[in-house]
C-alpha cells in the first residue's frame, strides 16, 4: 500500500509543521564537520507527497548527477539530471540513527515529525548514496571530476568554480551580502586549494583578506539587532538591580542608626535604673532604722510579770 493509501478525510486536512535540519554531503558517510550545513527550513505540509515536492523544490539545485557502480568496480556518471522521480537517490531522512526515503513517508511518519521538538535531519547526497565511503569518493574524482578541472592550460574548470560559487551562496547568502565579483572572488580563492578541502572551506566564512568586502546579511543584521537590544534589557536590568540594592543599602543604614540610637538611649535607661537602684539599696536600711527607732530597745526589754495573775 503506498503512504498516500493510509490518508483519511481527517488526516488530509491536516497540515504537519516540520523543521528540517539539512546536511549537503559528497558521500553518505562524510562527517557532518565536512558537509555544507544550510539554515534550517521550516515547512507545512498536509500529505507525504506534498512533502516530496517541497523537498525537491528546495533541494533540486543541490543535486548533481546519479553515480552507478557497475558489478567490476568503474564509476558510471548518468547523463541525464536529476528529476522528481530519482529524488530517493539522493535524498534521505535521519530520524533516531535510521534512514527514510522520501517516498516511502507515511501519514504515521509526517505525525511524528510534526510532534518532535527537535529538527528532522535531511541528508542530501549530491551524487546519489551510491557513493557511500571516503574510498568511493576519492576514486570518484580521480576519475571524474579532477581530470575536467583542469584544462589545457591548467586553470580550473568554469563548471568547478561555479560550483562553488552556488555552494557558496546556498550557505552564507543569509549571513553576508557584496556584489557578485567579491563572492566570484571568494569562490576562486577556495578553487585554488585541494578539492578534498572543499566541503571545509565552504563551511568557514570569508577569509581575512577577504571578510571587509562582505557586509552582514539579512539574518546577520537581525542577529546583531536581537544581540543590541538583548544587551540594552541586560544593562537595564541591571542598572535596576544596582538601584534596588543601593535603595536597600540605605535603608539598612537608616534601620542601623536608628536602632543605635535606640539602643543608646535604652542602655542610659538601663543605667539610670542601675544607679537608683544602688541609691535606693543604700537608703533602705537607714530608712528602716529610722522609721522604727525603738525597735532596738524593745529587743532588750525584759519580760514583764503579769501583775494580775500572781500566784
Amino acid at each position: 500500500m503506498s503512504a498516500i493509501g493510509e490518508s483519511d478525510t481527517e488526516e488530509s486536512n491536516r497540515l504537519f509543521n516540520i523543521t528540517l535540519e539539512p546536511l549537503i554531503k559528497d558521500f553518505l558517510n562524510q562527517q557532518n564537520r565536512y558537509a555544507i550545513t544550510m539554515e534550517n527550513q521550516s515547512i507545512s505540509v498536509r500529505n507525504p507527497t506534498e512533502l516530496k515536492q517541497k523537498i525537491w523544490e528546495i533541494f533540486q539545485h543541490q543535486l548533481k548527477r546519479k553515480v552507478i557502480i557497475r558489478d567490476d568496480g568503474v564509476f558510471e556518471l548518468i547523463e541525464t539530471d536529476p528529476d522528481i522521480d530519482s529524488i530517493d537517490d539522493f535524498i534521505r531522512f535521519r530520524k533516531n540513527n535510521r534512514f527514510m526515503m522520501p517516498s516511502a513517508i507515511s501519514f504515521t511518519s509526517l505525525r511524528t515529525f510534526a510532534s518532535s521538538s527537535a529538527p528532522l535531519t535531511i541528508i542530501v547526497c549530491r551524487y546519489s548514496f551510491n557513493l557511500q565511503r571516503k574510498s568511493d569518493w576519492i576514486q570518484f574524482q580521480n576519475q571524474f571530476i579532477l581530470p575536467q578541472s583542469q584544462d589545457q592550460a591548467g586553470p580550473t574548470s568554469n563548471d568547478i568554480a561555479i560550483d562553488v560559487l552556488q555552494r557558496l551562496r546556498s550557505r552564507w547568502s543569509g549571513e553576508y551580502q557584496s556584489e557578485t565579483a567579491n563572492w566570484n572572488t571568494w569562490a576562486a580563492y577556495i578553487v585554488e586549494s585541494n578539492e578534498y578541502d572543499y566541503g571545509e572551506l565552504i563551511r568557514r566564512p570569508p577569509p581575512p583578506h577577504l571578510i571587509q568586502l562582505f557586509r552582514p546579511g539579512t539574518s546577520a543584521s537581525l542577529a546583531l539587532e536581537q544581540i543590541n537590544s538583548a544587551s540594552k534589557i541586560s544593562i537595564n536590568i541591571l542598572r535596576d538591580i544596582k538601584q534596588q540594592l543601593d535603595h536597600l543599602k540605605q535603608l539598612y543604614q537608616k534601620r542601623h542608626e536608628e536602632y543605635m540610637l535606640g539602643h543608646q538611649e535604652f542602655l542610659g535607661c538601663v543605667g539610670s535604673l542601675e544607679t537608683t537602684i544602688r541609691t535606693y539599696s543604700n537608703i533602705i536600711p537607714e530608712f528602716e532604722a529610722t522609721s522604727r527607732p525603738d525597735y532596738p530597745y524593745q529587743e532588750r526589754i525584759p519580760e514583764q510579770t503579769n501583775f494580775n495573775h500572781q500566784s
